[in-house]
């Protein structure tokens, strides 16, 4: 299984995309550099500034068409605050979006997939409305 990570956004996007790198390598995913040769693609994005949108927006449509050149062979999953908001949901709908992560939320996929296995549960972010990311305090051991 082949993986392909990309990011557009804050820094905190950066350290959910190491983690979620983490979590697949564990699976047994390698990564690739090209999403042409990947079998999941993840785009982890910003909502709070538009540039970062527009570039997911014009990415999650390369992905619908590689998706539909392959037949739905493909696993695509919007992943950081834009998944978490009415946009991204309907940009997640209107590209064949498999896999929508919100900060520290588990994958949900709209069908049974191996990508859809691993855990972001090591992402504690949050993305709130003041433009700016804070780091959500971890939960005690119980």
């Amino acid at each position: 299984m082949r993986a392909h990570v990309v990011t557009f956004g804050c820094q905190m996007n950066e350290y959910d995309t190491h983690a979620i790198q983490s979590e697949l390598a564990g699976i047994g995913y390698s990564f690739v550099d090209d999403y042409h040769e990947a079998d999941l693609v993840l785009v982890n994005t910003c909502a709070v500034r538009g540039k970062p949108v527009e570039k997911a927006q014009t990415l999650l449509g390369e992905l619908r068409k590689e998706k539909q050149r392959r037949r739905g062979a493909m696993t695509i999953g919007l992943m950081g605050c834009l998944a978490q908001l009415p946009e991204g949901r309907r940009m997640g709908e209107k590209f064949a979006v498999d896999i929508m992560l919100a900060p520290a939320q588990s994958p949900k996929s709209s069908r049974p997939s191996s990508a859809a296995n691993f855990n972001l549960s090591t992402s504690k972010t949050n993305c709130n409305s003041t433009r700016r990311h804070r780091r959500a305090m971890p939960s005690a051991p119980t």
